[in-house]
């Protein structure tokens, strides 16, 4: 099996994906982006050959690295960076050169849209909060009126807190609205909630193999808006009905052989027309470890 792995040197502890995928008898090709002689020793003990290029932004030389691999060892069977940084490079590759173990250029796009998420989240019985995606200050406020202050504006395609706003009066949506007029923004409702995520890996059946959950401490809103700490904590002892949510948003989701991370609200309190306290809302998933 051809593995190729793109930017297994970071963050560093990857070089243990290559360790276990040497161990299975897969041959392991990376492309990395510094110099060969600066990778961590394990690292280069455990991959056949490395293809160095100056940067991921740049497609073609990427291309072309995938391009000798294959040329030199055949056909690729696998493309992975499991980085959030780099799924858009992994699927358009994949389309390149026919690799179907993967999510393809134009299920990566849609699955990395917050609002088209919702759709999934929804399918697998997993409420969401109501939203829009306002074209024009009139259409944002309608939705405000309909759900009330505060809500959420932040990027429907986004990695990471940038961009992202707690509204609390009408001042502060004209002011937002103006700052990311040029974005393609998703508008929200405010849950009062806590976070958590339900995070693991499925198989080639796609049945979850491995489960685990992170706590947050502290408000997740709070750390963006006002720069708080931040802190977080991982359980092992996952809930039956925790399970039973995550394999269905899986499902919904078409995860096979795949690591995933999806975060989740958890109500406060009672919320008139989602759920009562304690339950799980759908925020957003992620498609690495």
């Amino acid at each position: 099996m051809n593995f190729l792995f793109i930017s297994p040197n970071y963050p560093e502890s990857f070089w243990m994906f290559c360790r276990g995928l040497k161990r299975q008898g897969a041959r392991v090709l990376a492309v990395v982006d510094q110099p060969y002689d600066s990778l961590k020793p394990e690292l280069r003990a455990n991959i056949d050959e490395c293809f160095v290029v100056k940067s991921f932004h740049d497609y073609q030389e990427v291309l072309r690295a995938a391009g000798y691999f294959t040329w030199k060892y055949g056909k690729i069977d696998w493309i992975e960076s499991n980085n959030e940084a780099w799924l858009t490079l992994d699927a358009r590759l994949r389309d390149d050169f026919h690799v179907t173990t993967g999510f393809s250029l134009e299920q990566i796009t849609e699955f990395q849209s917050k609002s088209a998420m919702k759709q999934y989240y929804e399918r697998a019985g997993v409420p969401v909060s109501r939203y829009c995606l306002p074209k024009t200050l009139e259409e944002a406020r309608a939705f405000v009126q309909e759900v009330g202050f505060p809500v959420v504006l932040k990027p429907d395609h986004g990695v990471g807190a940038s961009f992202t706003y707690k509204i609390s009066d009408d001042a502060q949506l004209v002011s937002c609205f103006e700052q990311t007029r040029d974005l393609h923004m998703i508008l929200e409702e405010y849950i009062d909630a806590d976070v958590i995520t339900l995070d693991g890996i499925t198989d080639q059946d796609g049945q979850i193999r491995f489960l685990g959950s992170m706590e947050y401490v502290g408000n997740c809103m709070d750390s963006v808006q006002q720069h708080d700490s931040i802190g977080t904590y991982y359980t092992f002892d996952v809930s039956d009905e925790y399970r039973q949510i995550a394999q269905r948003v899986a499902d919904s989701f078409g995860i096979r052989s795949r690591f995933f991370h999806g975060e989740y609200f958890r109500l406060r309190e009672d919320k008139p027309g989602l759920g009562k306290k304690g339950m799980l809302m759908g925020l957003e998933v992620n498609f690495r470890p």
